[in-house]
């Protein structure tokens, strides 16, 4: 399972919690004016709400539990990945990185060089020390591995807080929060796929 797939997963999650909240808000107000109607009784309005809310958590808890799951098992495999697809460094790379720290750069020359060893950490490391040396400007994409920590540290972060709906919201606030969790892991997981 890819880190996008379990994206996919998570926004159907927090779409799903998205929709128990405004129902459980709907139903909370009807039964709220039926009661001031007189056409119900607090207590037992009281309880059924207590149920719904019951049901709800035992629900998204579940699915939160399984989505948690498989984002440890996407962590792992993303890990695999990285370490297949990181290029050791040689006695040539070094040799030239070596080189490359005794030459007047500019930024342009450092950023060709930045992109033809992305795939190399320890390779990335010396030409940020030869960058911090020179003083030049450079853009270092992140560590791909510690990006994947913080992007499965997000993604398991909203799981949670989508497991314990917050019935106290407004209708469109809990539309927003919902938009801009599944926006801002959607770009989380974007920008992963493209170090």
């Amino acid at each position: 399972m890819t880190l996008e797939n379990v994206m996919n997963k998570v926004e159907k999650y927090i779409n799903e919690s998205r929709t128990m909240t405004l129902n459980y808000i709907e139903q909370s107000n009807e039964l709220s004016q039926k009661v001031n109607e007189g056409m119900r009784g607090q207590n037992e309005v009281h309880e059924q709400l207590g149920r719904i809310r019951e049901d709800n958590f035992n629900v998204l808890l579940d699915k939160s539990q399984a989505l948690q799951s498989e984002l440890e098992s996407a962590k792992e495999q993303e890990l695999n990945k990285i370490e297949e697809n990181t290029e050791p460094i040689t006695a040539d790379t070094l040799a030239e990185l070596e080189l490359l720290s005794q030459l007047e750069l500019d930024n342009e020359t450092m950023s060709e060089y930045i992109n033809k060893y992305k795939r190399s950490p320890l390779a990335l490391k010396k030409l940020q020390e030869i960058s911090r040396d020179k003083k030049l400007m450079c853009q270092f994409p992140p560590n791909k591995k510690e990006y994947l920590n913080i992007v499965a540290g997000r993604i398991s972060s909203k799981v949670s807080s989508f497991s314990r709906p917050n019935y106290d919201e407004y209708g469109v606030k809990v539309d927003m929060l919902a938009d801009g969790a599944i926006s801002s892991l959607k770009e989380d997981v974007s920008y992963f796929n493209s170090l």
